[in-house]
């Protein structure tokens, strides 16, 4: 049986997790999210405390200076393999939005916010100036270039350099990325 309730940040403690790598810059934007929007998923940990999934949620929680957390507590003693499982399950099948649905979020954003600049739109977003113009590039790109972002032949970051370029130059740029012309390459 799993019980959902708040718990103070110091009931916490954590253990070993899959997760290795610590993205500071992301643990940031976490941060800046729960602050401003609050916790959107609870944690889970076990009834002494022990947490099992929200390992980033934790640390962004601290650094956001939140006193406490929405967690779900389980009361039943699962194994080691149990709480692996979880863990990776939780993170495996976690799918991020592709680069051209980054695009369109940013885009409807503004659509539905006209006088916001980039500068603004990063700040709700809790994201740097630089990303949110990355993402916002396609809508200077010829439609070839756009149709091979939303099929994931391209990235947004050639995109990126890409959009740079005059319209008539934009057609040659994207062969060159769809043949494996690095950002640099592109840049050049």
């Amino acid at each position: 049986m799993a019980i959902q309730t708040k718990k103070l940040i110091d009931w916490f403690k954590t253990n070993k997790q899959v997760r290795e790598q610590v993205d500071d810059e992301k643990d940031r934007e976490l941060s800046e999210s729960l602050k401003s929007e609050g916790q959107l998923q609870p944690v889970m940990a076990f009834a002494d405390g022990t947490l099992i999934l929200g390992h980033r949620r934790l640390r962004a929680a601290r650094k956001a200076g939140l006193t406490e957390l929405l967690v779900t507590i389980i009361d039943e003693s699962l194994t080691e393999t149990q709480v692996k499982i979880l863990q990776i399950t939780e993170n495996i099948h976690r799918a991020d939005l592709s680069d051209f649905e980054k695009f369109q979020a940013c885009e409807e954003l503004v659509r539905l916010n006209p006088d916001w600049t980039n500068k603004e739109l990063a700040a709700h977003l809790h994201l740097s100036e630089p990303t949110i113009t990355k993402y916002r590039s396609p809508s200077k790109a010829i439609p070839t270039v756009l149709k091979a972002l939303e099929a994931g032949q391209v990235g947004i970051t050639s995109v990126y350099e890409i959009a740079k370029a005059p319209p008539e130059q934009q057609a040659e740029l994207l062969q060159l990325a769809l043949t494996g012309a690095s950002r640099d390459g592109l840049a050049g």
